[in-house]
């Protein structure tokens, strides 16, 4: 039998849904995506007459990795976990996960390409929520937007236009990562437009001096979880105010002001350990204690998953995931701008909870898959053709 609904076409409603979501400020409807990602699974593998999981490499890893270190931080962390909160976070954690699973299981990899339509209708999706949001789209004080990090137009949807903008600088697509950078400008995310500048620089040096080399490859993993461990130092000494003259000195404004709130609640953390944990307090242990203890309800949250990964899950656990994530993503070079971006924007926000941005992470993941692979066979074919 007969399937009619293209992969494309349910990644186009998915895209509908999260802007009709931050449209009506309903933000829980987002979580259809996954019950759609399910319901078209199994309704295309009905008709098909099977129902077997193909083409989910790296995802197929990184979930099962996750599912290690998050049943061990419930295990280290039996004493301090908060049941309710632990399983909220995991649904967070795996639900873009397995709606990418479930589709990239059943894409059609030599259908007709429209990756780049499909992304640009993303971004123009962005560009019509900020505009709807917030008339005047050139109000801010540029200083203000970049050093005191105020502006009308913020929004998380800034994750997202930073990872579509990198899908186009990875596939080489110069002409629409250049268009996208005024998307990226006006959704106003320090931590975006710094991921950005990053990405850039990285890809420069992959052209000259060549990422895929075996003995670059096999040190990226080890500089991810090297990264990992002095941030964590970093953001201790930060939040007791180490650096508290220096950046004063270097911005013209204080460091709580900078950091937006953050350095309170790293503070308060920090003050509730003894030393970094070398395994974990438990999956959402840290949004559990700011609820209790500090109030407003903007601080229950980490902002920063580099941190709160660290804490609740163990500082060993959670480097070897960022090792193992890293090394099964990382075995081309192709993915390494992405994985970067990734990191970047979990040194101050908490992206893994927002459903919207990890399901764009892992879907320009699969989207670079497709396009070099859709690249490789196009060149086969040249070849066969004679051309």
């Amino acid at each position: 039998m007969k399937f009619y609904f293209s992969a494309n076409k349910i990644l186009l409603a998915t895209i509908f849904i999260i802007f009709s979501a931050y449209i009506l400020e309903l933000r829980h409807i987002i979580y259809i995506v996954f019950f759609i990602s399910t319901l078209y699974y199994f309704m295309y593998s009905f008709f098909r007459g099977k129902y077997i999981l193909k083409n989910v490499h790296p995802f197929d890893k990184i979930f099962l990795a996750l599912s290690f270190v998050i049943l061990l931080s419930a295990i280290t962390g039996f004493n301090n976990i908060n049941v309710t909160r632990y399983l909220e976070e995991a649904f967070f954690i795996f639900t873009p996960l397995i709606s990418i699973i479930l589709i990239s299981s059943v894409y059609n990899y030599y259908e007709e390409i429209k990756i780049n339509n499909i992304l640009l209708i993303y971004l123009f999706l962005c560009f019509v929520f900020i505009l709807m949001r917030e008339g005047n789209i050139f109000s801010d004080n540029l200083y203000e937007m970049l050093v005191a990090s105020k502006s009308n137009t913020e929004t998380t949807l800034a994750f997202v236009i930073g990872a579509v903008a990198i899908y186009f600088i990875t596939t080489k697509k110069y002409i629409l990562f250049v268009l996208s950078l005024p998307f990226v400008l006006i959704s106003s995310k320090r931590i975006v437009y710094l991921g950005i500048v990053i990405c850039v620089f990285i890809h420069i040096c992959d052209i000259y001096f060549n990422f895929n080399r075996k003995w670059i490859k096999k040190s990226i993993p080890f500089i991810f979880v090297f990264f990992n461990i002095i941030y964590l130092i970093f953001a201790y000494h930060l939040s007791m105010g180490d650096y508290n003259n220096i950046i004063e000195k270097m911005t013209g404004i204080s460091p709580s002001l900078l950091f937006m709130g953050r350095l309170k609640i790293y503070r308060y953390i920090f003050s509730k350990l003894n030393g970094f944990p070398l395994f974990g307090y438990g999956l959402g242990y840290t949004s559990y204690v700011l609820e209790q203890h500090l109030s407003g309800s903007s601080l229950n949250l980490m902002h920063s998953d580099i941190i709160k990964y660290n804490i609740e899950l163990g500082v060993i656990p959670y480097s070897l995931f960022v090792y193992y994530f890293s090394k099964e993503i990382i075995k081309s070079s192709k993915f390494v701008l992405i994985i970067v971006y990734y990191f970047v924007i979990s040194l101050t926000d908490n992206i893994n909870i927002f459903f919207e941005v990890m399901f764009t992470v892992y879907l320009i993941i699969f989207f670079i898959n497709v396009y070099y692979l859709s690249e490789k066979n196009m060149s086969h074919r040249y070849i066969l053709n004679g051309v």
